[in-house]
């Protein structure tokens, strides 16, 4: 796969071989034929500003896939930090919610007495028992 660079020196080359083809077909034709003077140079750099434009074409044209190419860049460049900005935060208040949630559970289940068994008590109810709760 060529790159735009590529094409455009293949181009440019093409251009500047086919220039010098028609200038020295022209001068062949005209001195052939004894022709000469302003009307040759006239036509001469008729070719040659001709060939400047197409050169200048061909590098515009080089320019602008450039310039689309960065811009799909920076797209592709800001949709990526779109989505990093869309990822989700670890918020300090909602890990202290779950922390102290968790706390007051795990305090709630220690504490908690079965009165379904015979000596009515399930993990931590001597504490509770020690500290009056029941």
């Amino acid at each position: 796969m060529r790159g735009p660079y590529e094409e455009a020196l293949q181009k440019l080359q093409a251009n500047s071989k086919a220039l010098q083809s028609a200038q020295g077909k022209f001068a062949v034709a005209a001195s052939e034929n004894g022709v000469g003077g302003l009307s040759i140079a006239a036509l001469s750099s008729e070719l040659n500003a001709n060939a400047g434009h197409y050169a200048s074409d061909v590098q515009y044209n080089r320019d602008a896939s450039d310039e689309e190419l960065a811009l799909q860049l920076r797209g592709i460049q800001s949709d990526a930090q779109g989505k990093l900005n869309n990822i989700p935060q670890p918020s300090l208040l909602s890990a202290a919610a779950k922390v102290g949630g968790d706390a007051f559970n795990a305090y709630h289940a220690y504490m908690y007495v079965d009165p379904g068994k015979p000596d009515g008590n399930v993990g931590g109810a001597n504490n509770a028992r020690f500290l009056g709760v029941m």
